[in-house]
């Protein structure tokens, strides 16, 4: 297509910026007058025009299967099929369809003056600074800080997949149906931080984590005597005592 274009360019004739100027002033029927005298062609140049005109024609057909994308795709599938209308129609309803960062941005946005609102979500990830949930109304994702969740210290529980009060026992485990307070969005981020309403649940028979005993100097575990035993089984002789 290269050829057709620069032979099309090489026998272009454009008016100089004197004859604009001048048929910006002229009178404008006198200038369609003589404006149609020019455009009407001799047949020679309607046969050079027709020649040229071919030869784009031609290079675009033979060299449609040769490029890539768009083209390729339209070469196959053309709006005059069923087939293309349908592939249209799917490409205007992925194009409405927001990517997650995007659907995460604009779901901030929509929040940004709903702070102190509370919506019921689920809990969707654990970790060790907090947990995540998932709003059940619009399905936006956010974060609840440890510290938004109780005064006491929670960790994590790795085997049973949750949260768990040291002291209470009180645990939050993935999937677990909640209230939380919304308290930040950050519509540029895409962020929502929120508190926690609902109380935990217990997952297990111990209230909280069981603590590891007190160690001695030598770092072993201290050991009591029973009462009325002395520590050693041995006499002050070295013998033992029948």
């Amino acid at each position: 297509m290269g050829e057709p274009r620069a032979d099309t360019a090489a026998t272009l004739s454009l008016p100089s910026r004197a004859a604009i100027g001048e048929a910006l002033l002229a009178d404008e029927d006198q200038l369609i007058t003589a404006l149609i005298e020019q455009a009407r062609l001799s047949e020679a140049q309607r046969q050079r025009v027709t020649a040229v005109a071919t030869r784009l024609v031609e290079a675009a057909r033979a060299g449609r299967r040769e490029s890539g994308g768009v083209d390729s795709f339209l070469a196959e599938y053309g709006l005059s099929s069923e087939e293309g209308v349908l592939l249209l129609c799917l490409a205007e309803a992925l194009l409405r369809i927001p990517d997650a960062a995007t659907a995460d941005r604009l779901i901030a946005a929509f929040l940004a003056d709903r702070i102190g609102a509370e919506f019921p979500a689920r809990v969707s990830g654990l970790v060790r600074t907090g947990l995540f949930v998932r709003l059940a109304e619009t399905g936006a994702d956010g974060f609840v800080p440890a510290s938004g969740i109780g005064h006491e210290y929670f960790y994590h529980d790795e085997v049973r997949r949750a949260l768990v009060g040291e002291d209470t026992g009180l645990a939050y485990q993935l999937g677990d149906p909640v209230e939380v307070r919304l308290v930040e969005a950050i519509p540029t981020a895409g962020a929502l931080r929120f508190d926690m309403l609902s109380e935990g649940r217990q997952i297990g028979t111990k209230q909280g984590r069981k603590r590891p005993p007190a160690k001695g100097r030598a770092g072993k575990p201290r050991s009591k005597a029973p009462r009325g035993k002395s520590r050693s089984s041995k006499s002050r002789g070295g013998k033992k005592r029948r």
